[in-house]
């Protein structure tokens, strides 16, 4: 089971639990920036305590399992699962404003013969600027520099939306920071 696969199984299991659901990590870096190679696949989604452990029972029917060492919270807000081929699932559940805005302005794309929903770029870049490691800055550029080169085919980045999130989650500077590398 490639990544692909993996990520077909967990949209048919999301689109079973009727959770909202916005893919992050790679998978949004490479749909709005640059694609990269990982066995990791990001999922944030909304749901009650009771819904997290439906879709925990799901995730488990659907073939994949349980990583024994990542810890669980109390509330079950985040479930780290695995698949055969050794791609870890991480499925967290929105827990700031910004999370819940994030898979509330998910984009839908095809790819891998499904429609996925992904973070929008905006809210991908915000999430990757609050994380600040050195990584998400660099896939928040890459996020930018993609967008800004195919702006003219394209919707353009709601920059204001961006500068009032940033604001509010502290990465004002950053953004602006990023923003500058890239006019």
């Amino acid at each position: 089971m490639g990544y692909a696969q993996v990520v077909r199984d967990l949209v048919l299991v999301l689109s079973k639990a009727g959770v909202p659901h916005a893919f992050g990590g790679a998978l949004a870096s490479g749909c709005h920036g640059l694609p990269s190679s990982t066995m990791y696949v990001d999922v944030m989604l909304i749901a009650s305590p009771d819904e997290m452990k439906r879709l925990t029972g799901l995730v488990l029917a659907a073939g994949f399992e349980k990583v024994k060492s990542a810890s669980q919270t109390a509330a079950e807000e985040k479930f780290v699962a695995e698949s055969t081929a050794g791609y870890r699932v991480d499925i967290s559940q929105a827990k700031t404003e910004h999370d819940v805005e994030a898979v509330k302005r998910a984009v839908k794309i095809r790819a891998f013969d499904v429609d996925i929903w992904v973070m929008a770029p905006e809210n991908f870049v915000l999430q990757k600027l609050v994380l600040g490691r050195p990584k998400d800055i660099k896939d928040a550029l890459a996020v930018l520099t993609r967008q800004s080169v195919i702006i003219k085919k394209k919707k353009k980045l709601d920059v204001e939306y961006m500068d009032g999130w940033a604001s509010k989650l502290n990465v004002s500077g950053e953004l602006k920071e990023l923003m500058g590398k890239v006019k």
